[in-house]
């Protein structure tokens, strides 16, 4: 425990020489305590989102595997709004938008994820194709909402402006079932704005 806590505080201060200062201790003591932590075999669990699980953990789970082999790593998939902490796991990773309170947040993705929108030939032959965001608001909207129960809104920049669109939409679906909410736009069943990859 003494070891999480110097590698807590190395992590809020950013660096070794303050929280050896802090700590009474040489930076050389407090830099072989995070290596002798970091390189120590045990068990990481990690509470995620299905969207994570599919979105972000793909590319960087195999290289964090194959520099850490001694690891072993569960993976919780819940999408509620929990505490990662709470709910027996060492971390969590969610969006911005699902932080809950009192966490802390360190990126890890490479990039913003970035929406795309989509919908059917078959959805497509029945209506206009929108040629401006706004047009959005006269079509079926297959729109997802988090486990808050908040919307994931259609945002798309130009010219360094964000612009959102209210749209009608006939489906609204949690995003653990973003699945089946791609499979209701491919059956024609309206727009869906889901992420690019």
């Amino acid at each position: 425990m003494d070891d999480l806590s110097i590698f807590i505080s190395v992590f809020k201060e950013n660096g070794f020489r303050m929280v050896a200062k802090q700590l009474g201790l040489s930076p050389s003591t407090v830099s072989e305590k995070i290596t002798a932590l970091e390189q120590s075999p045990g068990v990481l669990k990690l509470n995620v989102t299905g969207a994570v699980m599919t979105d972000i953990l793909p590319p960087i789970m195999n290289p964090f595997l194959l520099r850490y082999p001694l690891l072993r790593v569960e993976i919780m998939v819940d999408d509620r709004l929990v505490d990662a902490t709470s709910a027996g796991c060492d971390a969590g990773i969610r969006y911005g938008e699902q932080l809950a309170k009192d966490n802390i947040a360190v990126p890890i993705a490479p990039r913003p994820q970035t929406l795309a929108l989509a919908a059917a030939p078959s959805y497509l032959a029945l209506q206009d194709l929108p040629s401006h965001s706004a047009d959005l608001a006269e079509h079926d909207c297959i729109q997802l909402k988090y486990s808050s129960g908040a919307l994931i809104p259609l945002q798309f920049g130009w010219q360094g402006k964000i612009v959102s669109v209210n749209s009608a939409g006939r489906l609204i679906i949690g995003v653990n079932g973003a699945a089946a909410a791609i499979e209701f736009a491919r059956q024609g069943r309206g727009i869906i704005a889901t992420f690019e990859n």
